[in-house]
C-alpha cells in the first residue's frame, strides 16, 4: 500500500514526552511513518524524555518547550511563535493539555492552522490524588470537554469504542475513526528466549506479562488476585508488570498481603521490552477501560496469547477463544481459568498465537494508519468539501 497527498504538508506533532506509554509509542510510530513518506514532519515536547531520544535517534526536528519551567500561556506564545515563522498546513496533538495551548497559539497568530487531535483513550479522573493534584485534574478534564464542545478540530479516535464516546460531545462529521496500528517487521527479531527467561529468573515456569502504567484504570488488583487463584491451583508461574505510576507501592504491599511476593514483580519501565514479549507465555491487560492499546497489538503482532477484559477497544480486536481470550471486567475468577486453559492447553494456546497474529497482519498496520491520516490531513486543507477549522 503507498501513501499518497495531494499537498505538500508541513505538520507540526505536538506532545508532552513526559512518559513512554501507549500513546506516545503509536505517535512516535506515526511521526517516524510520515518522516519515511517524505513529509515536512516536526515536534514540539513540553519534556525531554524517550520520545525526545527517540526523534533524535531519526533525526526529525524538535523543539523543547519545558512545562516545568514554562506557564502554558508561555508555550502557547512559543507555539504562536513557531507557527508564524514556519507556516504548518497542519497542527496534530495528543492530548488535552497539547491541545488547549496549541488552540491559544493558534489564535494568537491569526491563522487558521487545523488542528487534528488524537483521542488515545477515555479522559477519566483518579481520585487517589492530593487535594492540588485533584484541582489540576479537575481543570484539565473540564478543558477537554469545552474543546470537544465547542471547538471545530478535528478529533481521531483510535477505536470505535472511543468515537461513540466522542459522538456524544464533539460537532457531527468533526470525529474520524482511524484504528491503531503496529509495524510486523519492527516486531519480528531474532530474541534467544532461554536467555531472556534466564536473566529474569523464570527457567521453566509458566510466565504470564503485562506492561501498563500503575494507575486505577489499569485494574492490576484483578491480576493480583487472579494470580492467588491459579497458585493456589499448583500452577508454577511468574507474573512480570513492567510500567511504573503512581500506585506502585500500594501494589507491592497487596502483592506482600497476598502472600505472592517473588510470584508477581513490578519491574518499572523497559525501555525495550520487545524480547520480553517474545519470550512470555501469556500477556494479560485487565484494565477497566482501553483505547486501542499498542501493548496489546505488539503481543499479538508477536503470536503471543492474549486474555484481556472485554472492555473498550479490545473488545473490537479480539474475537473471544479465536484470537485471543475475552474475560468479564474486574473478574479475578474468569482471568484465573483463562490462565489455567492457557497452561493446561498448549495447541488451543498456539492456536490463539497464529490468529493473533494474523489478525494483526490483515487489519491493523502502521501502513493503514498513515494512509488513512494522510487523507484526514487532505480533507482538512482541500478548500472544497473540506472540514474547516474554526473557533
Amino acid at each position: 500500500m503507498s501513501v499518497h497527498s495531494k499537498f505538500d504538508h508541513r505538520i507540526i506533532h505536538i506532545i508532552s514526552g513526559d512518559l513512554w506509554g501507549g500513546a506516545e509509542a503509536q505517535a512516535f510510530s506515526v511521526i517516524s511513518a510520515i518522516k519515511q513518506r517524505g513529509f515536512d514532519v516536526r515536534c514540539v515536547l513540553f519534556n525531554d524524555g524517550m520520545m525526545a531520544i527517540k526523534l533524535r535517534h531519526l533525526k526529525i526536528p524538535i523543539e523543547i518547550v519545558l512545562e516545568g519551567q514554562h506557564s502554558s500561556v508561555a508555550i502557547a506564545v512559543r507555539i504562536k511563535e513557531l507557527i508564524c515563522a514556519i507556516s504548518p498546513s497542519i497542527i496534530h496533538v495528543h492530548d488535552i493539555k497539547e491541545h488547549f495551548v496549541t488552540k491559544l497559539g493558534v489564535i494568537l497568530s491569526r491563522k487558521k492552522t487545523p488542528i487534528v487531535r488524537t483521542v488515545h483513550s477515555r479522559a477519566a479522573l483518579s481520585w487517589r490524588r492530593a487535594p492540588r493534584q485533584m484541582i489540576r485534574s479537575i481543570a484539565v478534564y473540564s478543558s477537554g470537554w469545552i474543546l470537544k464542545r465547542f471547538s471545530k478540530d478535528c478529533f481521531v479516535a483510535v477505536s470505535r469504542d472511543i468515537a461513540k464516546d466522542l459522538d456524544h460531545t464533539v460537532r457531527r462529521g468533526f470525529v474520524k475513526t482511524i484504528l491503531n496500528g503496529v509495524t510486523l517487521k519492527e516486531l519480528d527479531r531474532e530474541v534467544e528466549r532461554d536467555e531472556v527467561r534466564r536473566r529474569y529468573n523464570v527457567g521453566g515456569l509458566f510466565w504470564i506479562g503485562t506492561a501498563v502504567r500503575l494507575v486505577d484504570i489499569k485494574n492490576i488488583p484483578m491480576l493480583i488476585a487472579a494470580t492467588k487463584r491459579i497458585v493456589g491451583e499448583g500452577i508454577p508461574c511468574r507474573v512480570s508488570v513492567f510500567g511504573d505510576g503512581p500506585l506502585r507501592q500500594h501494589l507491592f504491599d497487596l502483592i506482600r498481603e497476598s502472600n505472592l511476593t517473588g510470584v508477581i514483580l513490578l519491574h518499572g519501565f523497559e525501555a525495550d521490552i520487545l524480547p520480553v514479549m517474545h519470550s512470555l507465555d501469556a500477556f494479560v491487560l485487565s484494565s477497566f477501560h482501553e483505547g486501542m492499546p499498542i501493548a496489546l497489538l505488539e503481543a499479538m503482532g508477536i503470536g503471543l496469547p492474549v486474555v484481556c477484559t472485554e472492555v473498550g477497544g479490545m473488545k473490537e480486536i479480539i474475537q473471544n477463544c479465536k484470537n485471543g481470550i475475552l474475560i468479564p471486567s474486574n473478574d479475578d475468577k474468569s482471568l484465573a481459568i483463562a490462565l489455567k486453559r492457557l497452561f493446561d492447553d498448549p495447541a488451543f494456546a498456539k492456536e490463539l498465537s497464529i490468529n493473533a497474529r494474523e489478525t494483526i497482519k490483515s487489519k491493523y498496520s502502521t501502513e493503514h494508519v498513515v494512509k488513512d491520516l494522510i487523507d484526514v490531513y487532505d480533507s482538512l486543507i482541500c478548500p472544497i468539501g473540506a472540514i474547516t477549522n474554526g473557533y
